[in-house]
């Protein structure tokens, strides 16, 4: 007899919540990175755990210390933020800002398709809306009739 609780096939209270309705809360999965083996959980194809790990496969340093002069950067975002409150005294919400060049974006993408091939799809979307989006930024601003003598002090 096979017991009901070790059985690879859901049970009703895993796919039902607390007051019988179907539960909507999406799982983690656990995905493989394909040049390490490195075991991570991430929503379906959630770009930003994937290039978190990533990452570590370049020397891409991704955030950049909030303090100008400071000019310290990180591969994650928890770090740069651990560095503001110890190095700088920051209390509360940090903004950290992402400090990628446009070549080095490319090649963390590429890395995330390399570690994680079921990616690819979701990568060449991103990129298609960002030159979409930047497009038609230079085309807003063409309309705009700006030359860069407007833009001198």
């Amino acid at each position: 007899m096979i017991n009901s609780a070790s059985s690879s096939q859901p049970t009703l209270n895993s796919i039902l919540s607390n007051d019988g309705k179907k539960s909507r809360k999406r799982e983690n999965e656990a995905f493989q990175c394909h040049l390490c083996g490195t075991m991570i959980k991430a929503y379906n194809f959630d770009y930003y755990k994937r290039s978190n790990h990533a990452i570590i496969h370049t020397n891409l340093q991704r955030y950049i210390c909030p303090i100008k002069s400071c000019g310290t950067k990180t591969r994650h975002r928890s770090n740069m933020v651990v560095h503001a409150r110890t190095a700088h005294g920051f209390i509360g919400k940090v903004d950290v800002q992402n400090c990628l060049l446009p070549h080095e974006d490319e090649e963390l993408k590429q890395t995330v398709v390399n570690c994680f091939p079921e990616m690819e799809a979701t990568v060449k979307n991103m990129m298609e809306r960002e030159k979409k989006k930047n497009l038609n930024g230079f085309e807003e601003e063409e309309q705009g009739n700006e030359s860069d003598e407007d833009c001198l002090e």
